[in-house]
This record gives structure tokens, C-alpha cells and sequence, in this order.
């Protein structure tokens, strides 16, 4: 069975049970693998092409993250066809998650940012640093779900095909409130030269700007999202919240999510934990 073929029946069943943004992202690593391989049987993808593979990965400086998203997505694949996988064997790769430091970090530089960003702009990076909402979110909210009054937007659209309620601050009702008067377009977001929605390119490159600019290592929403988690979890929050706030399906994920050090632990443990003297 070759792999295309092998490609489009699995991607006719993406097509039924996931969202718009994971067919995207699967897409993606369709085309990387065939210009790899080519259209080859899939009895031909032996376990020592997997291996080159991988480091050939690892040559173009991809992290292991990304790298273990290729082969499990092979993995799947084979499994749904029902086709032997040679490869299967193949363990993960050690994965580095982000240390993405304190939220307070964030906060003190934001101000600077924000004040040289248009008001489209400006909302944009707010709506992430507040709800933690992820790309393909953001481009998909309609001006009718945002309830400004309350501060809150219902997304219709999410990664995991389940609609969810997120939350922002005063300080971006202020902003939203400022740029409702002004947009009359059915998404609340929308590309400037085209009039048509917006696209995850140009939320990158918004970001890419800022980092530049203001010579930052990393800054991006994915951070934002991150820092998000973090923040909610040392203030108390607990798992099942943030989860839902994030829109993970398992809360196993939401605690790669959270970077928290001995200083925060060691007061969350003093607050349930406590002997008088």
C-alpha cells in the first residue's frame, strides 16, 4: 500500500471526528513525510529509514518534540491502515518542555510592548496572555459570542471539537470594548489588506516583530499560554480549572503546562500543611 494512499483514507476519517486545525496540522506533516520519502509502499519505510530519518531531523536542529510528532503520526497511520509497522518498536525521543520563567516577567514588560501596537494588536496579545487561548481559537471567534459586559467569549471553534467559555481582564474589556466600536466584520479578527480572516501567519508575524523589537529570546503565544497556566496554578487554582480553561481534554497535559519552583511550592505547602508553635 503506498503511503498516499494510506495518507487519504486516514485523512477522510480526520475529517469526521477532528477540527479544521488538527486536519491543518496533520496536512502538514503528510507533506514533509512524502517529500522525504516519496510515494513509497509502505513495506519499504524499514526500520533504518526511520532511524535516518530522525537524524536527519535532528541535523536541521528540529527538537525532539516535533520529532516524536512525525513518528507517532507514522505510527497512527500504519495502525489505522492495518498495515505492519517495522518501526514500531522505535522509542520517543527525550522531550524538553519549556521553562518559560515567572509570569510577573511577563507583566513588566508587557506595558512596553502594548505601546507600540495598534489597538487590533494590542487586543490580540491580551486575549492570550488572559485566556491562553491557542491560534486557530483566536482567528475563529465571532463578534456575536463575545460578551463584553461580562468578560467572557464562548468559542464555537477549539481544537478538540468541544465549544468552551473563556475569561479575560478589565484591562482588555477596556480594549475589547474600544475595538467593537470600530470593527463591524462578523469575526472579531480579520487580515487588513485582504478583509478576509485572519491567518495564523500573521499572528506570527506580529510576534516575530515584538521579539525582534524588544530583542526577546522567546515570545510567542504558545508562551503566553504557558505562563497563563502557571500563574492560575501558583495562585491557587486547581487542575481541573485550568484544564478547562485551556481546553485540554486530559489533565495530564495541563501539568506540562505548569512550571512552578521550590518557592512556590514551599508556600502552598505552608498554607495546608502548618504546625503552631
Amino acid at each position: 500500500m503506498l503511503l498516499n494512499d494510506m495518507f487519504n483514507l486516514y485523512l477522510l476519517n480526520l475529517k469526521i471526528y477532528n477540527s479544521k486545525g488538527y486536519i491543518d496540522f496533520t496536512i502538514q506533516l503528510q507533506h514533509k513525510i512524502i517529500n522525504y520519502f516519496g510515494n513509497i509502499d509502505s513495506a519499504s519505510l524499514t526500520y533504518e529509514k526511520i532511524l535516518e530519518f530522525i537524524n536527519d531531523m535532528k541535523n536541521l536542529n528540529l527538537s525532539n518534540n516535533t520529532i516524536n510528532k512525525h513518528i507517532s503520526y507514522l505510527k497512527r497511520l500504519y495502525k489505522f491502515n492495518d498495515v505492519e509497522c517495522p518501526f514500531f518498536k522505535i522509542k520517543k525521543l527525550k522531550e524538553k518542555f519549556i521553562t518559560l520563567g515567572c509570569s510577573d516577567n511577563i507583566k513588566n514588560i508587557l506595558p512596553k510592548i502594548l505601546e507600540t501596537q495598534s489597538l487590533r494588536n494590542q487586543l490580540i496579545i491580551m486575549l492570550f496572555f488572559d485566556t491562553g487561548i491557542r491560534c486557530n481559537e483566536l482567528i475563529n471567534i465571532y463578534t456575536k459570542n463575545v460578551d463584553n459586559e461580562n468578560r467572557c467569549i464562548f468559542l464555537e471553534f477549539t481544537k478538540t471539537n468541544k465549544p468552551r467559555w473563556i475569561y479575560y481582564s478589565k484591562y482588555t474589556q477596556k480594549l475589547m470594548n474600544k475595538y467593537l466600536k470600530k470593527t463591524k466584520c462578523e469575526l472579531l479578527f480579520f487580515s487588513k489588506k485582504s478583509n478576509q480572516k485572519m491567518n495564523r501567519f500573521t499572528i506570527n508575524s506580529i510576534f516575530s516583530r515584538i521579539k525582534k523589537k524588544f530583542k526577546l529570546k522567546n515570545f510567542s503565544p504558545h508562551r503566553l499560554r504557558h505562563s497563563l497556566s502557571t500563574e492560575l496554578y501558583n495562585n491557587g487554582a486547581d487542575l481541573l480549572l485550568i484544564s478547562s480553561i485551556l481546553g485540554h481534554s486530559n489533565v495530564n497535559t495541563t501539568k506540562r503546562y505548569i512550571h512552578s519552583n521550590h518557592v512556590d511550592n514551599l508556600k502552598k505547602y505552608d498554607k495546608f500543611h502548618h504546625i503552631k508553635n
